[in-house]
């Protein structure tokens, strides 16, 4: 499903370039569904959930975006490695 309405912001941590976050406000992926398939990580006393390495991919491939594409390589490679 190709959906270019996604929603998300991105916050980078401008000291160390490869350490971002995007909160997802809108997605290409049903929520209920991803949801039931996060895990929660711990950040202080707040739980934040992340999608598995399957959402991602599936979220990442309606984007329509260019560097999704590099991104849904290298988390198949991952998925393979685990």
């Amino acid at each position: 499903m190709l959906n270019k309405n996604m929603k998300v912001f991105t916050f980078i941590n401008p000291d160390w370039a490869i350490s971002e976050i995007d909160v997802i406000i809108e997605s290409t992926v049903d929520y209920k569904n991803a949801i039931s398939n996060s895990i929660n990580l711990n950040a202080g006393n707040v739980k934040i959930p992340v999608l598995s390495i399957n959402y991602l991919i599936e979220m990442k491939k309606g984007t329509g975006r260019k560097h999704d594409l590099i991104d849904i390589e290298y988390l198949e490679k991952l998925k393979d490695e685990s």
